[in-house]
């Protein structure tokens, strides 16, 4: 398990529906070591901190083993990391094998896994395709937020591992999976909110899904 690219973003004006609108989403590969703190990687644009940044969605990760799907769906060209707008690209990994509440080691970083990502429009613009946002929905592979439990540098090249495996060990893509589905199984979504550490957002999410 390891980083393959480190991708942070200046702030960006694009047009949408004949408005200009600023976004961080355009990342791109840093070739010097980049700290992660507390609130996100130095130097990385986070303009809309509505749905983006703060503590609880701190670093963005997504998985070399989704690219080679989206290169494979799409027969795209362009997919390089950052494409996604993730922070960290990373290999061996993907959310079939981090559980909510795990802490994984990123470089110097020590990183906790408490939510997963909800894309905006601007994903659908940066891949020039409106229906992407759709595509994406249906694929179940949404890349997973982390906070911040010790600040350190990262670089490519780091080597990933898992420092803590929180007790419920229930995997991200289930909990994409219940998030996704009408009618998930109470027993998994229970489970779920057993793990303190996910970020209240999504705990919120899957309360309604178990009380509906």
């Amino acid at each position: 398990m390891k980083i393959i690219s480190v991708n942070i973003a200046k702030s960006r004006t694009i047009e949408f529906n004949g408005k200009m609108v600023r976004t961080g989403i355009y990342k791109e590969p840093s070739t010097l070591p980049v700290m992660i703190t507390k609130i996100g990687l130095e130097r990385d644009a986070i303009v809309d901190k509505r749905v983006h940044g703060g503590e609880n969605q701190a670093v963005y990760m997504y998985f070399q083993s989704h690219y080679d799907y989206w290169i494979n769906e799409t027969h795209r060209d362009d997919l390089t990391p950052g494409m996604f707008g993730e922070n960290l690209t990373v290999s061996g990994i993907d959310e079939s094998s981090i559980c909510g509440g795990d802490k994984l080691r990123a470089g110097e970083a020590l990183l906790e896994a408490v939510y997963f990502r909800l894309p905006c429009y601007k994903l659908g613009i940066k891949m020039g395709d409106s229906e992407f946002i759709k595509r994406f929905y249906r694929s179940e592979r949404f890349g997973i937020y982390f906070k911040v439990i010790e600040e350190g540098y990262v670089k490519a090249g780091d080597a990933i591992s898992t420092e803590y495996e929180h007790p419920a060990r229930l995997k991200f893509s289930d909990l994409i999976s219940m998030y996704v589905q009408e009618m998930p199984d109470p027993a998994l979504l229970k489970t779920a909110l057993t793990i303190e550490t996910l970020d209240v957002g999504l705990r919120s999410l899957l309360s309604k899904k178990l009380n509906n």
